[in-house]
């Protein structure tokens, strides 16, 4: 029996957290980075690195490439953090915030030696009210002039940097679902519908939370990783 000591996925106090607030693109989406957010990010890096992980290359799991961990233990633990952040800088309230055992938090592998899907280089919008996405990796296993980070886009034709209540027409009319295989390369993908207005470079054990319904999707460029592309994902309802 393998047994995890809990405090693997501590998280430091809001006290001691440097916190940045930043607003983007033409609506001011906020993004909020919480920099040191775990306690112990290396032993929780190596315990990603331990776990069994489900492909989601084809799409099998989730549209985004790459293989997928959910963590089924722990998550009261990594909730109350993350509830938080929502709370405190994005004014969400207690009524709106009312299913917390729908959030849902993963570790993340994208191997960018892997063919993908066209269709999942595309920006996305989240069926969920809040992302996070935060990198167990080192800083020096990627390196080069183009960041490895978030990009958010905004539709050329309408300028929506949104999707505006329920995913609907609005995300289908612009949905990109061709299966083609090309290169996990996502700086070098031209998107002609869409314009991308902001990176936000990861650094590691950086938490970065933003609005689910915000255009997005990963980004780096292939050629600068020394290594596999690791995540912690959160997905707060």
């Amino acid at each position: 029996m393998k047994v995890i000591d809990p405090a693997v996925f501590g998280v430091n106090h809001p006290s001691t957290w440097e916190v940045d607030e930043k607003h983007i693109g033409r609506s001011k989406n906020k993004l909020v980075i919480v920099k040191n957010f775990f306690t112990n990010p290396d032993d929780l890096r190596m315990y990603a690195q331990s776990v069994d992980y489900l492909s989601t290359i084809q799409g099998e799991v989730t549209n985004l490439p790459g293989y997928l961990h959910l963590i089924s233990n722990f998550k009261k633990g990594l909730y109350s953090p993350l509830r938080y952040i929502c709370a405190n800088y994005f004014g969400c309230s207690d009524e709106t915030m009312r299913h917390p055992e729908e959030s849902r938090f993963s570790f993340q592998i994208y191997d960018v030696d892997e063919k993908v899907r066209f269709m999942s280089l595309y920006p996305h919008s989240d069926y969920t009210r809040y992302a996070a996405v935060l990198s167990l990796n080192n800083d020096d296993e990627y390196e080069g002039e183009v960041p490895n980070g978030t990009a958010f886009w905004r539709v050329k034709e309408t300028g929506e940097e949104y999707v505006c209540g329920e995913r609907n027409y609005r995300s289908e009319r612009i949905a990109n679902k061709v299966n083609s295989m090309v290169s996990f390369d996502p700086a070098k993908v031209k998107l002609k519908e869409w314009e991308r207005y902001h990176v936000e470079e990861h650094s590691n054990n950086a938490l970065l939370l933003y609005e689910g319904s915000l255009w997005h999707s990963p980004y780096f460029q292939k050629d600068n990783w020394k290594t596999k592309r690791l995540t912690f994902n959160a997905f707060i309802r």
